[in-house]
């Protein structure tokens, strides 16, 4: 299962040992020590604050408050990137689908056909990328940590 707090950890901690090392070496035994700890904080948190689904634990995400507008904004964002090519392939749909059901956990059917006509109408719709991004930007400026899980949701 994708820990979000783990992958920045990691992260984080490869740039200060590349920074501070000045090598790979030194870069990749800080980006394991940084996952470590990542992973143990999220934990941690995935346990104060169970209620959540796993992947969204930690991220101030509340389903009935946040979910339509983030899920929404999210899937008309991943419509966008996926038709950046002037094409939907059949993979880069199958790609989307397992997204939904397998890391975001949307299993009723009828959600998921939502998500892909949401997916869809922005995949071949007129509106540029730039509309979605403002609105997320705009949606949720006081909580910039959705912004950033919709961005690592988005580059996975």
């Amino acid at each position: 299962m994708f820990n979000p707090a783990a992958t920045l950890g990691g992260i984080i901690g490869f740039f200060i040992g590349l920074f501070f090392f000045r090598s790979i070496f030194g870069a990749l035994i800080m980006m394991f020590m940084g996952r470590t700890l990542g992973a143990m904080l999220g934990r941690n948190n995935d346990q104060n604050n169970a209620r959540f689904s796993s992947w969204f634990s930690g991220w101030g995400y509340n389903p009935a408050a946040d979910g339509p507008a983030f899920m929404e904004t999210l899937f008309s964002m991943l419509g966008r990137l996926a038709a950046a090519d002037g094409r939907v392939s059949p993979q880069e749909e199958e790609l989307f689908r397992s997204v939904v059901i397998n890391e975001l956990r949307i299993t009723d059917p009828q959600s998921v056909a939502s998500s892909l006509e949401i997916f869809h109408r922005a995949a071949y719709g007129t509106e540029p990328m730039s509309v979605y991004a403002r609105r997320a930007a705009e949606t949720f400026r006081n909580r910039p940590q959705l912004l950033e899980m919709m961005l690592i949701i988005m580059i996975r």
